[in-house]
């Protein structure tokens, strides 16, 4: 570590200069039919967006997709089932699962029109405080959200909230919710009328990256799938009352439903929650639900931090032109580390330079498009990996490098070798249900549909010609070689979507005087979410502060850093801001482990250290958009 540590500092900045047509973004091929549902909005490797992404979440969080009505084993070996749960207007917890508690808040589907007898019912599940929620110690609620836009709360509450509140502190409850029509938040939405009629939809995708064939054969299709879909989904879930559920699941009204559930929670402890404020973390797509309650509600804001920043102002307008600025550093950065890895830490090295990894990997993506791998031994059968396949794999390993660049290192050897078992068992792990609890695995819900509808009806209505289409494609691809054929299809996904948001809807401006300033944070290179997007967004809101973390990956939970952590607690728990212009240094790199700095690092440190080491295993790899 000694050698390697004064190689970062004689090689500042980390990531050469050179940019290559390298693998990026998500696409995963013929799995088993539940597991390629998803590709409705995986279909070119969407994340989410991680999250897909990150939003990456990414999930939710720890796997690929929000699953509905997963049934967990309860404590006393009795299963907890939502449908169970009768909806009510004021907050009433129940035991489920290992130590959390679950509710179902019932809100207004309209929120301009509260009287006209259409409901809306948000799953929350909690981590409860660990001091007595009625006593003087009790910090209050902060609310989370993973991403997408489509993240589940509940999931992400589960398998991780409990780093969550090893972070920010004991006397915190984590609380999390399925934002509306996402998994078992209700009314549920889908455009399809079966499971089966969905999974037949997303094998048909194909599964290839925007702008990976020289006739571009798979752009035209592409688009044609996504006004049909939207022309489908307009006349599903664009009629009126509950067929009209399409309307009501904008980021205005999630944001009105956050404001119902800070103020239930006060309200069930005894105390006015009308006079009590939002706390909040929010990854990813987070950031634009965040940023838009604190526009909305500027005086309702106790802390509000935002991880992974989007230009919310492009997001709004159907952009999606500001988020890959800084992918191609993360790309960059893979050849670099494993270039002064050498080869025994990275399976891949070869050479003396990062350009000698560049170039080998240059060359079999060159291989993997002329001349798919055949797999007729894989684990989940006949298999072919195909150079769509692969990029796809190396897009969402940007989101977590620190985890996945060894990974996919030993994979592209094998592939290398004409063996693509490793490969298929990684796409298999990726889109594995885990709900966190145990329980037998369900399909997937009709989220999807629900994520589309968020992120198209929030934003301007996209109607782009094929040929504008082809336009934008290459413009993405002049930003960032490697993932903008991959990214394209989030806005064309939009083409075709015509339901637009009635009920609350807010305008702008993104910005305000808050009743507390906000926390930012990004990293130093982010595949999706570019820091430069942290300090256009903050300027909006003012004494806010931008805390930046010198790392690769999405969010800065990708990479442990106690530093960063502490600011943030710090944040929750006294509400100081980092001094400005701080940056945070990561404890860990891919391809080192950093044993000696965390030996050295004392109980407490290492307690932080542990706990968003957990988190960020369990990011998402690109889930949703964002």
């Amino acid at each position: 570590m000694e050698n390697w540590n004064q190689k970062m500092e004689s090689e500042k900045p980390l990531m050469p200069s050179t940019s290559r047509d390298i693998p990026v973004q998500p696409s995963s091929r013929k799995l088993r039919l539940l597991e390629k549902t998803r590709r409705l909005v995986l279909f070119s490797g969407i994340a989410a967006f991680g999250t897909w992404a990150v939003v990456g979440y990414s999930t939710s969080w720890t796997g690929p997709a929000p699953h509905r009505n997963c049934h967990f084993e309860a404590e006393k070996g009795k299963d907890f089932k939502w449908e169970d749960v009768t909806p009510t207007s004021h907050l009433e917890y129940h035991p489920c699962w290992d130590g959390f508690e679950c509710a179902r808040l019932e809100v207004p589907l309209d929120w301009e029109n509260p009287d006209n007898g259409l409901k809306a019912a948000v799953a929350i599940v909690k981590v409860p405080a660990k001091v007595d929620e009625r006593s003087e110690e009790w910090g209050g609620p902060v609310l989370i959200n993973p991403g997408g836009p489509g993240g589940s709360g509940t999931n992400f509450a589960i398998s991780r909230g409990k780093e969550l509140q090893t972070i920010l502190g004991p006397q915190f409850s984590i609380v999390g919710f399925d934002p509306r029509g996402i998994n078992n938040t209700t009314p549920s939405m889908s455009c399809f009328n079966t499971h089966m009629e969905q999974s037949i939809w997303g094998i048909k995708s194909g599964g290839r990256i925007l702008g990976s064939t020289d006739s571009g054969e798979e752009v035209g299709e592409a688009y044609a799938r996504s006004m049909t879909i939207g022309a489908m989904c307009n006349i599903t879930m664009g009629g009126e009352g509950l067929a009209g559920v399409g309307k009501y699941v904008g980021t205005p009204v999630v944001a009105r439903d956050m404001l119902e559930i800070t103020e239930g929670e006060w309200d069930r402890v005894g105390k006015d929650g009308s006079k009590k404020g939002l706390r909040y973390w929010g990854f990813s797509y987070g950031s634009v639900l965040g940023t838009t309650f604190a526009s909305m509600f500027p005086d309702r804001i106790e802390r509000l931090a935002v991880d992974g920043i989007c230009d919310v102002e492009d997001y709004y307008k159907s952009g999606w032109m500001t988020n890959l600025q800084d992918a191609e550093k993360v790309v960059s950065s893979f050849y670099n580390y494993c270039s002064l890895a050498g080869p025994l830490r990275c399976s891949f090295h070869t050479g003396t330079t990062a350009d000698d990894v560049s170039t080998r990997l240059s060359t079999l993506m060159a291989r993997l498009r002329r001349q798919p791998l055949p797999v007729p031994d894989a684990p989940t059968g006949a298999e072919v990996v195909t150079y769509s396949d692969v990029k796809t794999m190396f897009f969402t390993a940007l989101y977590k490098p620190l985890t996945s660049f060894p990974k996919i290192a030993k994979i592209l050897v094998d592939i290398e070798a004409g063996d693509g078992k490793s490969f298929i068992e990684y796409q298999k792990k990726q889109f594995s249900c885990n709900c966190g609890g145990g329980g037998p695995e369900r399909p997937p819900g009709p989220d999807f549909d629900a994520i589309w509808a968020i992120a198209c009806s929030d934003g301007e209505q996209v109607e782009d010609s094929l040929d504008e289409m082809y336009e934008y494609l290459h413009m993405l691809q002049e930003q960032s070689p490697t993932s903008g054929g991959s990214w394209a299809v989030v806005r064309m996904g939009c083409a075709g979507w015509k339901i637009r948001p009635q009920g609350l809807v807010y305008n702008g401006p993104i910005s305000g005087n808050t009743s507390w300033p906000l926390l930012f944070l990004g990293n130093s290179a982010d595949p999706v979410t570019p820091v430069r997007n942290a300090h256009k967004m903050a300027k909006g809101f003012e004494g806010s502060v931008v805390l930046e973390q010198n790392s690769e990956g999405h969010c800065s939970i990708s990479t442990p850093s106690v530093c960063s952590m502490k600011y943030i607690r710090d944040y929750f728990v006294d509400g100081k801001l980092p001094p400005k212009d701080t940056v945070c240094e990561a404890d860990v790199r891919p391809f080192f482990d950093g044993e000696k700095a965390i030996r050295a690092m004392s109980e407490e440190d290492r307690i932080l250290f542990d706990a968003v080491s957990e988190l960020g295993k369990g990011l998402v790899t690109p889930n949703f958009m964002i």
